[in-house]
């Protein structure tokens, strides 16, 4: 499986995701009229997941997970691996050269948005530091939501109650 899913960066929909050097896996996603789309990868190192689409149900302007999600992850992976000893992926040889990242260049478009100057892929552009500030936030308040999701659970061994709802329908 990590075979396979290496060759997504490699080779395939996820190209925009190749981090120069280090050898990654993932799979892009997008849904049923572009309304959302994704890349989760993750490396010898870590694992990341970016989402994007709106909250209202809306379709984007035809968003692939292969397009920003890709980007958006190749930039967060490449600040998170600096200074970090990059470990191999089980059952991955390292990479003998590394994949042919994007050619840079002044002005972009990808699905609706807009690229600028783009920074380059060892920086982390201010937008990006933003949503990384944002995510540790998010993250320090998990272990208090974990401890109240935990105590609504039923123990083990509990009846379940089985609930049909109105609109099922039933085979008779």
């Amino acid at each position: 499986m990590n075979y396979l899913l290496s060759k997504v960066p490699e080779e395939g929909t996820g190209k925009r995701a190749a981090l120069g050097g280090v050898r990654s896996a993932g799979k892009t996603g997008t849904t049923d009229s572009y309304r959302n789309a994704w890349y989760v990868g993750y490396t010898g190192n870590f694992v990341a997941a970016v989402w994007l689409g709106n909250d209202d149900y809306s379709p984007t302007s035809n968003m692939t997970g292969g397009s920003l999600p890709a980007m958006i992850w190749r930039e967060i992976m490449t600040y998170a691996h600096q200074g970090v000893e990059t470990k191999p992926i089980p059952g991955l040889a390292p990479l003998d050269k590394p994949p042919a990242a994007p050619a840079p260049v002044a002005q972009a478009r990808t699905s609706g948005f807009e690229i600028l100057n783009p920074a380059p892929a060892s920086r982390l552009t201010r937008r990006g530091a933003d949503a990384l500030t944002a995510l540790e936030d998010q993250l320090k308040a998990v272990p208090a939501r974990r401890q109240e999701a935990l105590q609504e659970l039923r123990p083990v061994g509990a009846p379940v109650q089985i609930v049909r709802s109105s609109t099922a329908t039933s085979a008779r």
